[in-house]
């Protein structure tokens, strides 16, 4: 017999728990711009040959910058402007260069349903694969309805024993 109370047991290995998880983030709207924080918090670690040791836990946040041009927003990155959301303009891709870290980025732009849009932006890993960084879905006032984020990558850590 089972009652609510009742956790159940991890089966025996090990277990590993990703190293970064976002906290919040926090929508700005303002007249010319969106300013999307996203505070997050990652635990470090010391790795040795036969022990990690855990060093504690570390809050940070990132700012995604979006500028208003032309009833259009672009996303401010590394002293660029690219076009991320729009409401008339859909894009299946457009690449651009990190000319100081060397990467390439990818956005998407698309509608969904009757009055939702959706961007992405990806950083390209390979000719062929990209992994997203930021997605965004937006009404046609832009609206933010709903974000995700990812890293390009995550560390997982053996549970403490």
């Amino acid at each position: 017999m089972h009652s609510c109370e009742e956790t159940q047991k991890k089966e025996k290995g090990d277990y590993f728990y990703p190293n970064v998880s976002a906290e919040y983030f926090h929508v700005k709207y303002q007249n010319d711009s969106i300013i999307i924080t996203e505070k997050y918090k990652f635990k470090k670690y010391k790795y040795t040959a036969d022990s990690t040791i855990f060093l504690g836990e570390v809050n940070d946040k990132r700012n995604w910058v979006f500028v208003k041009r032309n009833n259009d927003y672009y996303l401010k990155m590394n002293g660029c402007n690219q076009l991320f959301m729009s409401n008339k303009e859909i894009l299946t891709k457009r690449i651009f260069n990190d000319e100081m870290g060397g990467l390439t980025y990818s956005i998407r732009i698309e509608r969904i349903g009757n009055s939702l849009y959706e961007s992405t932006l990806y950083i390209n890993t390979t000719k062929t694969h990209r992994n997203p960084l930021l997605f965004l879905i937006y009404d046609k006032s832009y609206k933010i309805r709903n974000i995700k984020s990812g890293t390009l990558y995550i560390d997982y850590t053996m549970q403490n024993k």
